[in-house]
């Protein structure tokens, strides 16, 4: 899509729990990685790090 998704308030559930997101904007072509506990995926900021230098830097990923 070429449209800007606002995920605030939006709320995920497994039926027994659930979480409200915070206000994030994911700008088209933008994603996020959901996971019960940082500790999951402990490499997320490295990447994410990572994904924004390229991002910034080569034209065909923006």
């Amino acid at each position: 899509s070429n449209q800007t998704v606002d995920l605030a308030h939006w709320t995920l559930s497994d039926g027994s729990s659930h979480a409200i997101l915070p206000a994030v904007s994911l700008n088209p072509g933008m994603y996020v990685i959901l996971s019960p506990v940082s500790s999951s995926f402990p490499q997320a900021r490295q990447y994410l790090s990572f994904l924004a230098s390229l991002h910034s830097t080569i034209p065909e990923i923006r």
